[in-house]
């Protein structure tokens, strides 16, 4: 029953993209719709984009988009829904950048926290993404906080966890001079800023 379920929804799929392809072509070049286009209009869904075509479809395909052209992605793809080709790259500002944890928050956004590295110092970092991979603005004005626990040039964040009010907790570590390393936890409103009911160092 379910090989037979998926052998519908895939003929309803090429269906659909058969008709979208013969229509764009009949208008592109002012062709008489023959009676197998107007046949295959009859059989597929009315389907204008990659929203409604996964309303019939698998919805755990993906779909591209060029023109009026839809093509499903594979599993494995680069989601292009994602920054344009599901990469993003962001500069913090040191040397090395390295985000060591990330959480997904309920409504989409992406949040890494990590360390800035410029020559022998260190300094902690978090990020905070649209759901699309756009740097968030209402996350401290640019979507980038960083944190220099100790004051000394040296931390590094290497966890995220989320609250469920939607406060951000980070640890990491940290150098001391007499003691070594400490660890700390830092929690973070939603905005970026600093909670100054919690901030905590241990060593």
């Amino acid at each position: 029953m379910k090989t037979q379920r998926k052998v519908q929804k895939l003929i309803l799929g090429v269906c659909a993209l058969a008709a979208i392809a013969a229509a764009a072509y009949a208008q592109q070049n002012d062709v008489t719709p023959s009676p197998f286009t107007r046949l295959i209009r009859r059989q597929a869904p009315a389907v204008r984009d990659a929203k409604s075509l996964r309303s019939f479809t698998n919805p755990g395909v993906k779909w591209a988009s060029s023109d009026s052209v839809l093509m499903p992605l594979a599993g494995g793809d680069l989601d292009t829904a994602f920054d344009v080709d599901g990469k993003v790259t962001t500069q913090i500002g040191g040397a090395e950048d390295v985000a060591l944890s990330v959480a997904l928050q309920p409504d989409g956004k992406i949040v890494c926290a990590g360390y800035s590295a410029t020559g022998t110092s260190n300094i902690g970092f978090v990020v905070r993404y649209n759901a699309d991979g756009s740097l968030d603005p209402s996350f401290d004005t640019d979507g980038k906080v960083t944190q220099d626990v100790g004051g000394i040039g040296f931390t590094t964040a290497t966890s995220v966890a989320l609250q469920s009010d939607g406060k951000i907790l980070v640890a990491g570590y940290t150098a001391a001079p007499v003691t070594g390393f400490d660890f700390f936890l830092l929690r973070y409103n939603a905005d970026g800023t600093l909670d100054p009911s919690t901030t905590t160092q241990r060593t």
